[in-house]
């Protein structure tokens, strides 16, 4: 159980203004909102170096938010478990054997051996069913320090 109330969990999902973009892997640092009292819970990054293909992962997520912002009756985070099917080094990202949604992209990819987060997701393969991508934990680590996060 987590120890914020869903709905500020919601809000806290609200859009945000951008404070600093990388296009080229599709992160963005967004700007917080105001302190929830007791904290907020958090995940800790891990290192996505040592990941092996066919490693369990788990990918958190709101899937049908629509893109807008509005929301639907289905505004409820959802969790997609799945597997490392490829790790595209020279790229910087995993290739995943999940069910992805538009709403799973930024999202926390999650290593279901140790817990940490091994990645960001923020692509689904419209090629086919049940392929998507992640850019590796280092990558979004590396921003986060450019940023001076």
């Amino acid at each position: 159980t987590l120890p914020v109330d869903q709905h500020e969990l919601v809000a806290l999902m609200a859009p945000r203004p951008v404070l600093q973009e990388d296009h080229t892997h599709d992160l963005a640092l967004l700007k917080p909102v105001k302190p929830i009292q007791g904290g907020i819970p958090y995940l800790q990054f891990g290192s996505s170096g040592s990941v092996e293909q066919g490693d369990d992962i788990l990918v958190l997520g709101y899937p049908l938010l629509i893109s807008d912002g509005r929301r639907t009756d289905y505004d409820v985070p959802a969790s997609v478990s799945g597997s490392i099917s490829l790790i595209r080094d020279a790229e910087g990202i995993f290739q995943l054997d999940c069910a992805l949604n538009p709403g799973h992209s930024g999202g926390p990819l999650i290593s279901l051996i140790n817990g940490e987060v091994i990645g960001v997701i923020f692509a689904k393969d419209r090629r086919g069913e049940g392929t998507g991508y992640a850019i590796k934990s280092q990558v979004a680590l590396d921003f986060l320090r450019q940023m001076g996060v």
